[in-house]
């Protein structure tokens, strides 16, 4: 099932109920570039025939929460701009882990933590910290001091 909601075109209305974006939105967000439909764009005016995949989905509810955080517009199509050229992907949204830290969105991989917005291509240092590990091998130390 999952496969075929993932191959899946959305319309407006479908859209607007799954991420809460209006269709206003949806439409401004396309004219600005921020994010088009990637099955069928509409056409200009009323009752156009926008369709969305589920990846769009996905980047909308994404980039809907970054707006709720306070990344503007303009920032999100800066941060879509440096993400489609630095990771060669189409929908940046719904491809990469990001995070807000501030007023910065980053990119957060298993490898590396880097800045989108602020100073692009900045690496924060990233400490992985194993705690299922730690807490195994004290477990296991604790266990052969009793012994």
């Amino acid at each position: 099932m999952e496969g075929g909601i993932r191959r899946a075109a959305f319309g407006s209305t479908e859209v607007e109920r799954l991420t809460g974006v209006s269709r206003i939105t949806l439409h401004v967000w396309e004219r600005s570039g921020l994010l088009r439909p990637s099955i069928e764009s509409g056409g200009r005016g009323t009752g156009n025939r926008r369709k969305y995949s589920f990846s769009d989905l996905v980047a909308l509810r994404v980039i809907r929460r970054l707006r709720a955080e306070g990344i503007s517009v303009k920032a999100l199509k800066k941060v879509a701009k440096h993400l489609r050229e630095r990771e060669g992907v189409e929908n940046p949204f719904s491809g990469r882990m990001l995070a807000v830290s501030g007023k910065d969105v980053v990119m957060v991989s298993p490898e590396e933590v880097v800045s989108v917005l602020k100073k692009p291509g900045q690496h924060y240092l990233l400490l992985k910290l194993d705690l299922c590990g730690e807490a195994k091998r004290l477990c296991d130390e604790l266990g052969s001091a009793a012994a």
